[in-house]
């Protein structure tokens, strides 16, 4: 469990310094032998089993936790019922197929979702990674590129002066009958904020302002509808992966059927649970 010493090492970047170290790399335990076995004080949030009998006990994630720490709570509540919190090396998650069942779809005005072939070519997507010297979006535009080589996709960074994105709005207004928007919104570790990263968040406002519907898909943090609640439709994929950036697409064309559910309240917009069902293309 975080402990004042493990805390301070992470704070100084210690555990990075001696990586493998038992003593400074207590936190993130870089010295954790991932191929075996073992019992823990917390397993981090990616994927878990967990009996039945157990969450009944203890109860679902604490959603008083904005994000980080959950996960530390919720172990530390399975130790203090009298479970085992083991790390198991051996399951597998199969990373795609859970990616696509996440794709939680929260609001769809207009019918915005799914993309028809018809509306694709009147149809402009943005993608805003957080970095231009990332590799974020270019498996989705390479994926949209296959699939409809006729939408007008770009790819923006966060660094682009103001006159580009005043640019790029004008030319939504004018040759954009739908606008779909996909943003990469990590939660950086002890910040926790929905903020876009740069000249975003006010390209978003002067893009809502011109009257053409938008979209939203949210990569990472779901949260992010709060900021932007003007938005026509909203999909949120909780995760910036690769593997996400493929669900997001299959989503945005209908590829699959859409099931996920809100595991937060996201306030004024969601409540914990919602989610808007729908088949898919046939």
């Amino acid at each position: 469990f975080p402990s004042v010493w493990n805390l301070f090492c992470r704070a100084l970047a210690l555990d990075r310094l001696f990586k493998g170290s038992g003593v400074f790399g207590g936190f993130l335990m870089t010295d954790f032998l991932y191929d075996r076995v073992m019992d823990v004080d917390v397993l981090t949030g990616w994927f878990w089993m967990v009996r039945r009998e157990a969450l009944d006990l203890v109860g679902l994630l604490d959603e008083r936790f904005f994000m980080y720490g959950e996960d530390i709570d919720w172990s530390k509540r399975f130790h203090g019922a009298g479970w085992r919190v083991v790390f198991y090396p051996e399951a597998e998650a199969f990373a795609q197929a859970e990616a696509d069942r996440a794709v939680t779809l929260v609001k769809n005005d207009k019918d915005m979702f799914p993309l028809s072939r018809a509306r694709t070519a009147d149809t402009c997507l943005f993608v805003l990674s957080e970095s231009r010297r990332g590799r974020q979006g270019l498996k989705m535009l390479e994926q949209v590129s296959s699939r409809a080589p006729e939408l007008k996709a770009t790819l923006l960074d966060p660094e682009l002066p103001a006159e580009v994105f005043q640019s790029t709005v004008e030319q939504a207004q004018s040759g954009c009958k739908a606008v779909v928007v996909a943003a990469f919104v990590t939660i950086t570790e002890y910040r926790g904020n929905t903020a876009l990263a740069g000249g975003y968040s006010a390209f978003m406002d002067k893009l809502l302002g011109t009257g053409v519907p938008v979209a939203l898909l949210s990569l990472g943090n779901p949260y992010l509808l709060r900021s932007f609640p003007g938005v026509a439709a909203y999909a949120t994929t909780y995760s910036p992966s690769v593997t996400s950036e493929l669900s997001a697409v299959k989503a945005l064309f209908g590829e699959m059927k859409l099931t996920g559910h809100l595991p937060v309240t996201i306030p004024g917009a969601a409540k914990l649970g919602d989610g808007i069902q729908l088949p898919g293309k046939q």
